[in-house]
């Protein structure tokens, strides 16, 4: 019951955002990607794949202001909220849930901060990080490697014309 009336009251302030963040969770989750880039379809993978996602739309957002920087915010607090019900509907205790919320949110702002610099820098830079943190630096062809990194750079160019702040539903992401 508690847990309805928190979700209830969350969901209402922040209502745009969360459409943002449904379209991040869609995106990433989109096992046709998995299969192209040859993703691992892992808890891990799809929590790397996640970040890369938020991080593009942090990214921008960020660089719109204090109202860009307000709703990037947001989204890592809807993020971090909906790890935390994950958590909890696998009956996990509240010091296991506060450690690995921990945990995924360092992780968060991390590769964030690592993402950004490579959003800025040029391909080869991206191209390590993709390895690295999508990949987890193993073995794979760099033509998955290389097809993650036009795909990246795509979504960044559609999100340039994109405007994050308005409050209207919008594609966000190239299908």
């Amino acid at each position: 019951m508690f847990k309805t009336i928190k979700e209830i009251y969350f969901l209402s302030n922040y209502g745009y955002i969360y459409e943002l963040y449904n379209q991040i969770q869609g995106q990433s989750r989109n096992c046709n990607l998995f299969i192209k880039f040859k993703i691992s379809d892992t808890f891990e993978g799809r929590l790397n794949f996640l970040i890369l996602h938020l991080s593009l739309i942090m990214f921008f957002l960020n660089s719109q202001g204090k109202s860009g920087k307000n709703k990037s915010n947001k989204l890592i607090n809807i993020f971090l909220f909906e790890i935390d019900a994950s958590l909890r509907e696998k009956g996990l205790g509240d010091k296991t849930i506060e450690k690995k919320v921990l945990e995924v949110e360092n992780s968060l702002l991390s590769k964030f901060q690592i993402y950004k610099i490579a959003l800025i820098k040029n391909n080869n830079y991206l191209k390590t990080v993709v390895e690295k943190h999508i990949y987890n630096n193993s073995k794979i062809n760099s033509k998955y490697i290389n097809m993650i990194v036009d795909y990246i750079r795509t979504q960044k160019e559609f999100l340039s014309k994109a405007d994050l702040l308005l409050h209207k539903k919008q594609n966000i992401f190239i299908k």
